[in-house]
């Protein structure tokens, strides 16, 4: 997708601006899943003048642990990732472009981020949440949005709301099997 977005983000007919991952960069939060991630937006993304938020996704914080049987039980912890674990995702990556970023939370990365920009004399504010984004992250938001009241609006989570319409509150008690 990186190299797809690379080789084609100033034709005509895509004119591609800004890129938003929807989570899940990784399956089980490996650190060379992210390292392997990294070199991807080093050499794809990185080179462009393209404005980007990586997002996370519940398997970005997997904490996962293999059994005898080759099964691995995965437990999903809010402040998990390893997505900074290549040295790279975190937030001075982001900084120091042409858009204005910034992030909320206690994350070394951008599970919460939002960054500004202008394109053809429109200002946009796009706004990446963490998986299952909690009530201060959704008030965060809020606040963000309130201050940029002349901003197209753009938001991303990789999940918002379960199967009964229900808001997906997720603590580090649920597991996760994979095998």
């Amino acid at each position: 997708q990186l190299a797809w977005i690379n080789k084609h983000y100033q034709d005509k007919d895509w004119n591609i601006k800004a890129v938003m991952h929807l989570g899940d960069m990784t399956d089980t939060n490996d650190p060379s899943a992210w390292k392997m991630n990294d070199s991807a937006y080093a050499k794809y993304i990185d080179p462009l003048d393209l404005a980007y938020l990586p997002g996370t996704g519940n398997h970005d914080y997997f904490m996962c642990e293999s059994n005898s049987s080759s099964v691995s039980t995965c437990n999903y912890s809010r402040g998990g990732t390893r997505v900074s674990s290549s040295g790279k995702f975190n937030n001075d990556r982001l900084k120091n472009r042409n858009w204005s970023y910034a992030s909320f939370g206690t994350f070394k990365y951008t599970g919460n981020a939002y960054l500004t920009m202008t394109v053809s004399g429109i200002k946009f504010l796009l706004i990446s949440l963490e998986f299952a984004p909690r009530k201060d992250t959704i008030c965060w938001a809020e606040d963000i949005i309130d201050k940029h009241p002349d901003h197209k609006v753009i938001i991303t989570t990789h999940a918002y709301l379960n199967s009964y319409a229900d808001t997906e509150e997720r603590t580090s008690s649920n597991k996760y099997t994979s095998g």
